[in-house]
């Protein structure tokens, strides 16, 4: 599995490596791949300690009224554009 980290240099001090919630873990090392190595050491520790990373697939209702309404705008959009690309080509 693949954690977006963010990785931000330290006021002459190294690096800080965080992640992001639900797993707010923050690491402080003087190189970034140490940074790195203890932020990952954190996350360790805690599934050794029981916790579970999954994911979950949610399904969205559909349609969406927001999605109809982007999926006609954007037809309309496409349609006028068409329209005056072939009057500009004739």
């Amino acid at each position: 599995m693949q954690l977006p980290i963010l990785i931000e240099r330290e006021a002459g001090n190294g690096y800080r490596a965080r992640s992001g919630a639900p797993l707010e873990f923050c690491a402080a090392s003087a190189t970034r791949d140490e940074a790195l190595q203890n932020l990952r050491t954190l996350l360790g520790s805690q599934l050794q300690k029981g916790a579970e990373l999954v994911s979950l697939e949610v399904a969205w209702p559909l349609p969406h009224p927001i999605s109809r309404a982007f999926s006609r705008n954007r037809r309309s959009f496409r349609a006028r554009i068409t329209g005056l690309l072939a009057n500009q080509i004739n």
